[in-house]
């Protein structure tokens, strides 16, 4: 379980490295999250250190809701006068991490 030094390290590496990436700008959630898979490829070849992830997008028109998942429990969707929702979604391997 990620917690401590070694795990912030990883979280900052993850918001000021890979997220500002060129190939991480303007995507999907599903070709977002397989973008920073193979950048963290290299984080888990150095120190062993995977990420687990949910990317939401939110379409501000038509407050559709487009996401994808990596190795977290499934989500729960709200929606306004309606009871909250288990949210199905696939959910892939943790981010980075070489079988």
């Amino acid at each position: 379980m990620g917690h401590g030094a070694p795990a912030a390290s990883t979280v900052a590496s993850l918001q000021n490295v890979y997220l500002p990436h060129p190939v991480c700008l303007n995507r999907s959630p599903a070709v977002l999250l397989a973008a920073l898979d193979g950048l963290l490829q290299a984080e888990w070849a150095r120190n062993g250190r995977f990420v687990a992830g949910l990317a939401i997008l939110v379409h501000p028109q038509s407050w559709q809701v487009e996401a994808a998942n990596a190795a977290l429990p499934m989500p729960v969707l709200g929606r306004p006068n309606a009871a909250w929702q288990a949210w199905s979604l696939p959910t892939g391997s943790p981010l980075g991490l070489r079988c």
